[in-house]
């Protein structure tokens, strides 16, 4: 089955539960299926074929989830784009992927459409509150300032939909790696990769009540993560995904508070925000299952500090790690409330095979003992999107086992199965010969609640061949704080935790930590900060 049918099954299944949430408005199943339906009507009215790449640069919307199910509908393969991408990345995109169509906001219409219509693309340009809210949609129809040569998806035609006849093997999806040390690659997911994490999701929170799966989903769909596990799971398992454009922490209270969310999933500094937050705590925690962390480096006081404010206010919710990447939809292996481990990312999921191999020889290593960690499962990628020298190096055959992903990742398995993951191996640092893992920096620093985010580069050194610089932003709430009184407080505590060799040679604090298109941190403008000073 696609990603459509898969939901359509789900929905004969649950007409009349409520599927998806979005400012106040509730879509049944049911209607969410006409709404699906209605969408890839009009793409097929504008001309969108099977196997055809449809360019999506849109935030989290009910017209997002439309059109992102419409395209598997028809057989074209989803492009999921960062929404505030710069046009020229923009363009990028479409060059490589060989798209022709982009869905963009109309709001965003009269700054990226000339460019886009320039260079020959069809532009689409959608009302997020088109079948939402007559109101919000009338002022985002004024804000968009005419369609500047864009089409409107509102006004497209319907056109006839024909049978499709690609496979759920074949490619449905792409996704932008994190491509935090130069241009992303673009990772190919099936319907079937996706298809089968989603379908683990009763299995990762305990529980095969669809009722308890009302998700938040404000992770971009941009990110397996969010597109997955935000979303794709809840609609799949007959369960609600509560829709936000923008996290905004009063917002996620409330909807708490109304029970609309019982799950959330996230990165720490989303956690951080809400911990942060006057709203948070309170009896109305009761309504929360669980959550989910990963992404980032997690520092131990943010777990504790969520898990105690649950326990004051007698909510069953815990906040577990994870482990994952991209090229394998997301989720690998996670703690769930009856099996986890302090530290760790918790077991591989059951249709998940991990093996810990040795860097150079690729023979399985001990338990307790690093190595690269080696995925194999149904969620595995078809491959990078024409890079086949890539793709052949990602994917290792082990005699006997099959064929897995190679991750770039080090880590290890205890004896009880459970995952470690320590560290991106292209990240280890090499003083004087001897490996500094930034990730064990970054969680010292992290526990510092004047610390918002941390990241540790290496350095060239002509004596020492390279040393560690830590980069690191502040909390909103700190920005008044000594700025040396705190360097002098990270080192003594890096001093006490970690040997001399590991202790960054300087920190430097910037008002915020460069991204790339995909959320991460940019490495390459850290380095280049560096290089320019």
């Amino acid at each position: 089955m696609n990603l459509y049918e898969i939901l359509a099954k789900t929905a004969a299944k649950y007409p009349a539960r409520s599927a998806l949430y979005y400012e106040g408005k509730h879509w049944t199943y049911r209607q969410l299926i006409n709404e699906i339906d209605l969408a890839a009507q009009k793409m097929a009215g504008l001309g969108i074929k099977e196997g055809e790449v449809i360019a999506q640069c849109m935030p989290n919307c009910p017209s997002s989830v439309f059109i992102f199910y419409a395209s598997a509908k028809l057989g074209a393969i989803s492009y999921l784009i960062h929404p505030l991408s710069p046009v020229k990345q923009i363009i990028k995109f479409m060059e490589k992927s060989r798209s022709q169509k982009i869905f963009i906001l109309n709001v965003f219409s009269s700054s990226l459409t000339p460019m886009l219509h320039q260079q020959g693309y069809q532009v689409i340009a959608v009302n997020p509150y088109a079948r939402v809210s007559l109101f919000k949609s009338a002022l985002a129809l004024a804000k968009a300032k005419g369609n500047h040569r864009a089409k409107s998806f509102f006004f497209a035609p319907k056109g006839k939909i024909k049978t499709i006849t690609r496979t759920d093997t074949q490619t449905a999806v792409y996704l932008n790696s994190g491509g935090t040390s130069g241009d992303p690659k673009i990772i190919e997911l099936s319907s079937k990769a996706i298809n089968a994490l989603a379908l683990e999701g009763f299995n990762i929170v305990g529980s095969d009540n669809p009722e308890m799966f009302k998700m938040l989903a404000v992770l971009p769909l941009f990110h397996g993560f969010g597109l997955c596990m935000g979303l794709h799971a809840p609609l799949v398992l007959g369960g609600q995904a509560t829709l936000l454009t923008k996290f905004k922490a009063p917002v996620v209270n409330k909807l708490i508070l109304q029970n609309e969310v019982k799950i959330i999933i996230g990165v720490p500094t989303l956690f951080t925000a809400l911990l942060n937050s006057d709203g948070f705590a309170g009896p109305h925690l009761q309504n929360l299952a669980v959550a989910y962390i990963g992404g980032d480096s997690v520092p131990q006081s943010l777990l504790d500090r969520f898990n105690s404010l649950m326990k004051k206010y007698n909510s069953p919710a815990r906040l577990l790690e994870g482990y994952g990447l991209t090229e394998t939809v997301t989720v690998n292996a996670v703690n769930t409330l009856t099996s986890n481990r302090l530290h760790s990312a918790g077991k591989p999921l059951g249709i998940i095979d991990i093996k810990i191999l040795d860097l150079e020889s690729h023979q399985e290593v001990k338990p307790n003992e690093l190595g690269e960690i080696a995925v194999k499962g149904p969620t595995m990628m078809n491959g990078y999107l024409d890079d086949e020298m890539t793709t052949a190096k990602t994917f290792y055959d082990i005699p006997g086992a099959g064929q897995y992903i190679l991750t770039k990742d080090i880590g290890y398995l205890d004896n009880d199965g459970y995952l470690f993951f320590r560290q991106r191996i292209k990240r280890i640092i090499k003083v004087n010969g001897i490996n500094v893992f930034p990730t064990d920096i970054e969680r010292i620093v992290l526990n510092f609640p004047e610390v918002f985010e941390a990241y540790v580069i290496g350095i060239t050194d002509q004596r020492l061949g390279s040393i560690a610089r830590l980069f690191l932003s502040l909390n909103k709430d700190y920005t008044n704080v000594n700025p040396n009184e705190l360097k002098a407080k990270i080192v003594e505590k890096i001093k006490e935790e970690m040997p001399v060799y590991a202790l960054p040679k300087d920190i430097i604090i910037l008002e915020h930590l460069p991204k790339t298109s995909v959320g991460k941190i940019d490495l390459t403008k850290l380095t280049s900060y560096e290089e320019n000073r």
